[in-house]
């Protein structure tokens, strides 16, 4: 993370603007982040497999209550999809709420998203039942079928 901050600084530099870096240990980072106290703030944050919990991150009430809504995103409709995926089970309505909230963090851009995983899996035809999942290894193998159609099996005495 470091060494991205110093090419940041850099860049800024060439466009007129003074940075000044105050690295810090966890805790500071997370003290200043979630009392506002910063004028630019460079972290990441990753998630799981689980379905997204937006509240966190993106709940007005994380803003007002010094939670992880650094950025102070969010307003009464973001408020309500994040409260209505909360209670949702069914992946379809999921799915459409997911990307009205998505849309909607992408339309305020309350973060510069620097990188995302980029990950490709092949799995072979003979297969099905696979999970695919954004952390590693990214598929639970224990999920695989082996497709009998096909399939040429031999035994030898």
């Amino acid at each position: 993370m470091g060494e991205m901050a110093l090419m940041i600084e850099a860049s800024m530099k060439q466009a007129g603007i003074k940075v000044n870096l105050n690295m810090t240990d966890l805790q500071t980072w997370l003290d200043k982040g979630t009392s506002h106290h910063f004028d630019m703030i460079m972290g990441s944050w990753n998630s799981s497999a689980l379905p997204e919990d937006y509240a966190q991150l993106w709940a007005t009430s994380s803003w007002k209550e010094n939670g992880l809504n650094f950025s102070g995103f969010g307003n009464e409709k973001t408020d309500a999809i994040i409260d209505s995926l909360a209670v949702t089970m069914d992946e379809t309505a999921r799915l459409g709420m997911e990307k009205r909230i998505q849309a909607a963090i992408y339309n305020e851009y309350p973060y510069v998203f620097l990188y995302g995983l980029v990950r490709r899996t092949a799995i072979h035809k003979r297969f099905s039942g696979a999970e695919l999942y954004g952390e590693r290894p990214g598929v639970l193998y224990n999920m695989f079928q082996l497709n009998s159609i096909g399939v040429k099996t031999s035994v030898t005495p």
